[in-house]
């Protein structure tokens, strides 16, 4: 998840003009899209012969890709003030279970941090 905020960075440096509710909402449906995508991929014919699963629960999968966009965002503060003010309220309502601390370590990886963009 932290590629695809890393990619909205980008694609929003080449609009022309940037409304913030706009990319609120383009920032917050990426964050939902992605466990429909798992799912999908998990009920294919390839992944079902090879026993995939994926465990965790939806809302945990959503506080972990907002924990991606956060870490990103945080990172190009000026111009997404906005969606990460309404990011960082997501996060405060998400349960801070044992896989969601343990991935956000993972998220906060020096690797991510060597990017630039």
């Amino acid at each position: 998840m932290s590629i695809a905020a890393i990619k909205f960075v980008a694609h929003s440096r080449d609009l022309p003009e940037t409304n913030p509710e706009f990319m609120v909402r383009v920032a917050l449906d990426s964050v939902d899209f992605v466990y429909g995508m798992i799912q999908r991929r998990i009920c294919t014919n390839a992944a079902k012969a090879l026993g995939a699963s994926f465990p965790l629960p939806q809302e945990e999968v959503r506080c972990i890709c907002l924990e991606a966009f956060r870490r990103v965002l945080r990172r190009k503060q000026s111009g997404f003030t906005v969606v990460l003010t309404a990011i960082e309220y997501q996060l405060r309502l998400c349960p801070v279970t044992d896989a969601f601390k343990s991935t956000c370590r993972a998220i906060s990886s020096e690797c991510f941090d060597n990017i630039l963009y």
